[in-house]
Order: C-alpha cells, then structure tokens, then sequence
C-alpha cells in the first residue's frame, strides 16, 4: 500500500540474519528476493536451514491467504509467492581483482549448496523465477564483491535487469 501511495517501483530491505515471524511477514509479502551470503562455514550451514524453513513458511502463509480474516482484511497479503533471484557473494578479501584462494573455495561451494540443495526445494515450492542461462555469471549467483558500498549502484541494476 505505502509503495503505491508513493509511486515507489523498487523497495530494498535487508533484513536481520534470523528465523523470526517478522522476517516471515517480510519475505512472503516480497515479490522478490537474494540471499547475500559470506564465504564462510556459518552461511554455508544457512542454506541447509532455508531449505527446510522457507518451504514451512511457504505453506503457513498459502494456508493464511485462505482464510476468511486474511481475505477482507483492509491490508491484504498478496496473490503471489516471492521468487528467489539469486544470490551475493560478498565480505570477502580480494587479492588482483578476486577472491582470495581460500574465499573464492568457499563460494564455489556455497554456489554448488545453491543450486543442487536450496533451487530444487524452491522450485517445489514455485519460489525461483525461471533461471536465465545467459544472465548469471555462475547459476544463481548474481555478483561476488569484496564490499557491498562500493558495488551497490552494480547490484542494483543487475536487480532491475534481473526482474523485468
């Protein structure tokens, strides 16, 4: 409702790194989504937790939009389910343009996590936008970059590109 009041095309949130009810209410009420990770053990270990946690919102919040108080509520929940985009790869030491050795092990596994774990359980829940062979740098992931403030404006159209 606010974006409409305002005209606004795109709304960017970043939320908090946790399973909680408001991240719920954030992310199924998306269009769209990325997961940013760090290449590291601790995001590598999230994706074995989304794959079991966005299916469990997916069918909560189908179950919510079927019921009659959620129906003629005045703030209604929107027809649609959020489609993942893709993911960052970032907080990482660059060394002559890329990753270091030992992040750059750690994102090709995190991009491997990806797409053989986490895009099959999103598929299955209708939760990936069609994935576009000749977009992407690797599958799925969007952009590596050592610092998200000096990439930002990069990212954001490669969102804009991403989700027309």
């Amino acid at each position: 409702m606010t974006s409409e009041k305002y005209h606004f095309e795109y709304i960017l949130i970043d939320m908090s790194p946790n399973i909680s009810a408001t991240n719920a209410n954030i992310l199924m009420e998306s269009d769209y989504f990325i997961l940013p990770f760090a290449p590291d053990y601790f995001c590598y270990m999230a994706i074995d937790s989304l794959t079991k946690v966005l299916p469990r919102w997916d069918k909560v919040y189908s179950k919510l939009k079927e019921t009659d108080v959620f129906m003629s509520a005045d703030y209604k929940m929107s027809d649609g389910k959020p489609q993942f985009i893709g993911t960052i790869q970032q907080r990482y030491r660059p060394r002559n343009g890329s990753p270091s050795k030992a992040f750059s092990e750690w994102i090709d596994d995190i991009n491997l996590l990806v797409k053989n774990k986490l895009v099959p359980v999103l598929k299955n829940c209708n939760m990936i936008i069609p994935y576009m062979a000749n977009y992407y740098d690797e599958e799925y992931n969007l952009i590596n970059f050592a610092d998200f403030n000096e990439t930002f404006n990069c990212l954001a159209e490669r969102i804009v590109d991403a989700t027309k």
